[in-house]
């Protein structure tokens, strides 16, 4: 470490100038950045004042900053003392200073240095442990006197003032025109572009805005009969007509154009410019721009009809579930189906008997680590046997959500009728006024009677048909005994999702077998065993009872460690669990065995 004390101010003419090495950082934040000058302007500022100063050309060494790189970043220690993310030539230059290999650093001006109190102090305690010398503006900064250290702290707050100044300005001035309909970003996307810098005004390019609307009635309502498509399916489709969604940013072109990638699916049908808002800072807000001319060219109107594009935002809400890449698994209960001890879901273990059958059980893996399960609280089932069980005994629960979800994904097309409908209305009523009012005093009494009671009726037409509508959305449907049997046969990824809407958990305890349902009612059944001396086959293994309230009641007792089965189940389903409290989680069987 160098003596600091006989450090003084760099004196000018001085012939030992001529061996001090020299280290010029430069920097510029972005290429649009306020009052500071380009990164060769402020080299050439350096080098002019290197040169004033005696410093000779060969011992200096030039750190220039990607652009990008923010003036609040500190620098790589090597000690992780300062947070991500690092400038690269500051650090590179830092590592410099460490090595000795330095005598004095030079910049344009101190905020391309520093531009927040934190990594000033930090340099300049280095800088005056190591005896470096530190010019800005072509002026000895005089770091390791009082004085100057007091100004470059003043200067260093001055510049963290000005840079949050600015950022102030720029987020209050972007919600001001979010506020007004303006756009704060470029508006290009698929089906819109921008006219260019600063114009506020975006071209609709209504091939592209055709593909938007098929997209969502795709995912909505179906296409050709077919029923409300998934988002991979949607994808998938396009891909194979040869569709292309893809646009590229600021006018570059794109790598692969006939992909179809799922996000982009789900990037269009999240995006709200197509019902005329623009996203501000997680908030939307009217933009009268983005409306388009409608069909009959008079009224402008949304790309999407507002009901469809909020029908599915329901639906990817839906899509939204935890374990939800476990729904395509071939088997109905995994994920779902978890360990009465620690809570943590089961595994689906595969065995092979001597005669050639397999048998698939689900038994808990969770055996080392910081918390082993012991066991002493679980019971090994074969899947066929579960699964037979709660499509026999508790298919009714699973049948309401089924339902709750074809009900919503199918009044897409009500939905839009009932606006077209209320529009309608709207437009016939003004026109009903404006014509009864431009035949007053044209026609008598009698005859103005008969050609109001005329638009009435018309009127009255249409005011049917949307209470017609109205009672057909007001009806739901709720599936009857007989229509079991046919959920039964519906493929297992639809099933497990109406599972997975139904129960929170299934648990697999030592005495019997407990579910948990998502709105806190709970219902257990017992295991019925075989003789001891009973040869374990296909027909004798361990299966269950129906369900009943003695064993509701009983399966109090059945959770051994009530505090771990919960914990368990906040490790593994931290979505579902975190909004509800111990007791809601094990619900009343927490009183019994906490």
């Amino acid at each position: 470490m160098k003596n600091n004390h006989n450090v003084g101010p760099l004196q000018y003419g001085d012939p030992r100038n001529a061996l001090l090495r020299v280290a010029i950082y430069v920097r510029k934040s972005t290429a649009t950045e306020g009052r500071s000058h380009s990164r060769e302007e402020q080299l050439e500022r350096c080098l002019a004042d290197a040169k004033h100063l005696g410093l000779v050309a060969g011992n200096i060494d030039v750190y220039e900053e990607p652009e990008g790189q923010k003036g609040d970043w500190y620098w790589n220690d090597g000690s992780s003392r300062f947070n991500e993310p690092h400038r690269p030539e500051l650090t590179r230059l830092m590592q410099a200073v460490e090595a000795g290999a330095v005598d004095i650093v030079m910049a344009y001006k101190g905020d391309r240095l520093y531009r927040d109190n934190g990594v000033a102090d930090a340099m300049f305690k280095r800088f005056r442990e190591l005896g470096v010398r530190l010019i800005l503006g072509g002026r000895d900064a005089e770091v390791h006197s009082a004085r100057g250290l007091y100004q470059a702290a003043v200067d260093g707050a001055a510049a963290r003032q000005w840079r949050d100044q600015i950022s102030e300005d720029i987020r209050r001035d972007h919600l001001y025109k979010a506020k007004r309909g303006m756009f704060t970003r470029d508006p290009s996307c698929l089906g819109f572009r921008s006219q260019g810098l600063k114009s506020q005004a975006v071209l609709p390019v209504e091939p592209e805005l055709a593909v938007v609307r098929r997209v969502f009635k795709m995912f909505v309502s179906g296409e050709d009969g077919s029923g409300p498509m998934g988002i991979t399916a949607i994808a998938n489709r396009l891909m194979d007509e040869g569709v292309q969604i893809a646009v590229g940013a600021k006018r570059h072109k794109v790598k692969h154009p006939e992909k179809v990638h799922t996000s982009q699916i789900r990037t269009i049908l999240r995006n709200c410019m197509y019902v005329g808002r623009w996203r501000h800072q997680g908030e939307e807000y009217p933009c009268d721009k983005l409306l388009v001319a409608g069909a009959t060219g008079e009224e402008m109107e949304t790309v999407v009809p507002v009901p469809m594009f909020e029908e599915a935002q329901s639906k990817l809400a839906r899509s939204r579930v935890p374990g939800r890449k476990s729904l395509g698994a071939a088997h109905l209960l995994t994920g779902i189906v978890v360990c009465g001890q620690c809570g943590r879901p089961l595994t689906l273990q595969h065995r092979t008997r001597s005669d050639g059958t397999s048998r698939r059980q689900f038994i808990c893996a969770h055996k080392r680590g910081s918390r082993p399960c012991d066991r002493r609280g679980t019971r090994v089932v074969q899947e066929e046997v579960l699964d037979a069980w709660v499509l026999e005994h508790l298919l009714p629960l699973i049948a309401v959500e089924i339902e709750r979800v074809k009900a919503s994904s199918g009044r897409d097309d009500v939905l839009a009728m009932r606006t077209e409908l209320v529009r309608q209305l709207a437009s016939y009523r003004d026109r009903e006024t404006v014509e009864l009012a431009r035949l007053i005093g044209a026609l008598d009494d009698d005859q103005l009677a008969g050609v109001a009671a005329k638009l009435r009726l018309e009127r009255s037409l249409i005011e049917a048909k949307l209470a017609d509508v109205e009672t057909r959305l007001a009806v739901t449907s709720t599936p009857s005994s007989e229509e079991f049997r046919d959920l039964a046969s519906l493929p297992t990824a639809a099933l497990k999702d109406a599972v997975r809407r139904a129960f929170l958990w299934i648990a697999l305890c030592q005495r019997g077998v407990v579910a948990m349902t998502t709105w806190g009612t709970s219902t257990a059944a017992y295991y019925l065993e075989p003789g001891h001396a009973v040869y374990r086959t296909v027909e004798t293994r361990r299966r269950l009872q129906p369900p009943g309230p003695l064993a509701t009641l009983d399966s109090l007792a059945w959770f051994v460690e009530g505090q771990e089965f919960v914990r368990g189940q906040r490790e593994y389903q931290p979505h579902r669990t975190q909004a509800l409290e111990d007791t809601e989680v094990l619900h009343a069987l927490w009183r019994k065995c906490a």
